[in-house]
């Protein structure tokens, strides 16, 4: 060791004892500054006495009720059930002849439901099933009901909820079949009553005519037929023509006119229409209409003719369903009708002097056919289930027939009518 190391621990060796000496001032100073010690009234200790009294009281009676409660005596039970005993502590003789078997929760179960665990737990006390030996230990039967029951409850729970799950769903498919029924019965009884009250055939009864008469005047002499007899072709011999070619002759040097009147076509008739489906049908029938025009020419000297023609035509018609119902009945129609005149007849009158008439009756013969085309809208009002009454305005082209008798036809080949009628409609 050298030496100045053991000079240095010389020195420490010295001073360990050595302690500064205190100042003569420091306690009194340290007295002022510690706080004085609080004194505590008597009366507050014997508050405070009172309420760890109180505490300790309540914890006691706490603990007495819950040791005398069936929970505690559960809670005794399960030590007891699991304590191994020892064999040899056992007097065999004094045990009850019982003989346990070990069941699992769900024979407990089956058991309790058949009320045979009952009679098991009356007659095994708690005391005497922890006398039992370990191998012939069985769950305390407090826990066997108490797991009989859970699991009773569990079952029925589950069971409760696979019958509200079951029942919903069978609920739900019974309310889909319901429902699928439904509609099956209503679009049957549609469907049936719809074929049912199909109404494929109907008839009627038609009226119509042009809404109007025209008149027309021109210079001259004229005739409605324009095969009237001229000078060149009169026999004198023949009393009504004489007539006639007098009324020429008076009115070769004056000035002349003719005014023609057609009167309003009138036609009546019966239809037959058969639906196609909801929305077109075709109609026809047989129509009857009546052409009667007036004539007069000349000036003191004159003819006068009246003109009645008869006309049979057949009409063929496409209907299309605009819109209906129940009560109303809407259409749109277009087609063409075929007419033949069957029956022609002229009165006619020759006033050649102041006193002198000659009157005579005339068969017209038209061979020609009369064709047309016509479009139409239509109403129907349905008064009664099969009955309605329906109006038709349209318009109709006349064409020329090449005959030579005038008719409204042939002045006006364009022109606007309107029908109207009853219409009676039968089933299927």
């Amino acid at each position: 060791m050298k030496k100045e190391d053991k000079w240095i621990q010389d020195i420490r060796k010295s001073l360990e004892d050595y302690s500064e000496p205190l100042p003569s001032h420091l306690w009194e100073e340290l007295e002022k500054e510690l706080p004085a010690p609080k004194v505590i009234p008597m009366w507050r200790r014997w508050q405070t006495t009172a309420a760890a009294a109180v505490l300790v009281l309540a914890v006691s009676s706490l603990t007495v009720w819950f040791w005398s409660s069936p929970s505690a005596q559960y809670i005794q039970q399960i030590p007891v059930a699991s304590q191994e005993v020892q064999p040899h502590t056992v007097n065999e003789s004094s045990l009850p002849q019982v003989t346990v078997k070990e069941v699992t929760p769900s024979e407990a179960h089956e058991y309790l439901a058949q009320g045979q665990i009952k009679k098991t737990t009356d007659e095994v006390s708690p005391q005497t099933y922890a006398t039992l030996p370990v191998e012939e230990k069985v769950p305390a039967p407090a826990i066997i009901k108490e797991e009989s029951e859970k699991t009773e409850e569990n079952n029925i729970t589950k069971a409760e909820k696979e019958n509200t799950e079951d029942t919903k769903q069978l609920r739900q498919q019974r309310m889909e079949a319901d429902k699928r029924q439904m509609q099956r019965n209503q679009y049957l009884a549609y469907a049936q009553s719809k074929a049912s009250n199909k109404q494929k055939w109907s008839v009627g009864v038609t009226a119509g005519n042009t809404p109007y008469s025209t008149s027309s005047s021109f210079g001259g002499f004229g005739r409605l037929d324009t095969r009237a007899m001229s000078l060149e072709t009169l026999n004198p011999t023949n009393r009504v023509e004489a007539a006639y070619s007098q009324v020429l002759l008076n009115n070769r040097e004056q000035v002349t006119q003719t005014d023609i009147r057609h009167r309003t076509p009138v036609t009546i008739g019966a239809s037959v229409k058969w639906n196609l489906n909801d929305d077109w049908a075709i109609e026809s029938g047989l129509n009857y209409t009546l052409l009667s025009s007036e004539l007069h020419s000349g000036s003191q000297s004159y003819v006068e003719e009246e003109q009645k023609l008869h006309y049979i035509g057949i009409p063929l018609k496409i209907h299309r369903t605009i819109w209906q119902n129940k009560l109303f009945y809407f259409y749109a129609s277009a087609g063409g009708m075929m007419e033949k005149c069957v029956s022609g007849k002229q009165e006619v009158i020759y006033a050649y002097d102041t006193n002198s008439i000659e009157k005579e009756t005339r068969s017209l013969d038209i061979s020609p056919l009369q064709w047309s085309v016509m479009a139409a809208v239509g109403a129907q009002v349905n008064i009664v289930k099969r009955f309605g009454i329906y109006i038709e305005p349209g318009m109709a082209y006349y064409f020329d027939d090449g005959s030579d008798v005038e008719t409204i036809r042939k002045q006006h080949p364009f022109n606007f009518n309107l029908q109207f009628g009853l219409r009676f409609s039968l089933s299927k």
